[in-house]
């Protein structure tokens, strides 16, 4: 808009609610219900089941590196919500494979979600290795919320993603590669410190770019000027 001349342009970003997306202990009840143990090294993909591509990349990472997975007991959770007949379709096939490799207790695949902001603080690093964006208009506020819950993110480099994933707050990986997400996994595995710190700078670019309360006097001051 602005190339095209318009100068009275103002980007504001959608916001959330910082406290409650905040850094927390991982809920010891929310562990036995999805079968997890304390000790787990837990990852989750807050995505889709058949939009944005990143599904099958997943489950072809699990498939293919399962007997490190099993041994470092890493445990992925596909916190994905079922919004039509396809996404059921395609949880369903999901369960199969899982059943079919001997994997079901290694990928988890929970029917509801009350608490995001649990399942964040339940998980050590959060994926979101999309393809595309294609049907999805907004910022991803998933991954807003994780990064407001402390948690390094994996995100693929497609340009509108970079608007807010930088290489300070987030751990940037081509897209379509699941061999190279699974080397930043296990490069986080290995690196407490490494974690803690993109946690901790994630945090902060969250309470500064996306606190509701920031974005609702954003808004009032430009209501004033009108």
């Amino acid at each position: 808009l602005n190339s095209l001349g318009f100068n009275n342009i103002k980007r504001i970003y959608p916001g959330i609610d910082i406290q409650l997306y905040s850094p927390a202990s991982k809920s010891l009840s929310l562990l036995i219900k999805l079968g997890l143990d304390e000790k787990d090294f837990v990852i989750t993909f807050p995505g889709e089941f058949t939009r944005l591509g990143a599904i099958d990349d997943i489950i072809n990472m699990t498939l293919q590196y399962s007997r490190i997975l099993k041994e470092k007991k890493i445990k992925i959770i596909l916190a994905c919500r079922v919004k039509n007949e396809r996404d059921l379709k395609k949880k369903e096939g999901i369960k199969k494979i899982l059943k079919k490799n001997n994997l079901s207790s290694e990928v988890i695949l929970p029917d509801v979600f009350k608490s995001m902001e649990e399942m964040f603080n339940a998980s050590d690093i959060v994926i979101f290795p999309v393809r595309e964006m294609q049907g999805k208009f907004d910022i991803p506020l998933a991954v807003i919320e994780a990064m407001a819950c402390g948690k390094p993110v994996i995100i693929s480099n497609i340009p509108i993603l970079q608007e807010f994933a930088k290489n300070d707050n987030s751990i940037i990986i081509e897209k379509g590669k699941p061999e190279i997400l699974w080397e930043k996994i296990l490069d986080l595995y290995d690196k407490t410190e490494k974690r803690n710190q993109i946690g901790y700078t994630a945090r902060k670019f969250a309470e500064d770019n996306f606190d509701i309360k920031k974005i609702a006097e954003i808004y009032k001051k430009i209501y004033e000027v009108l």
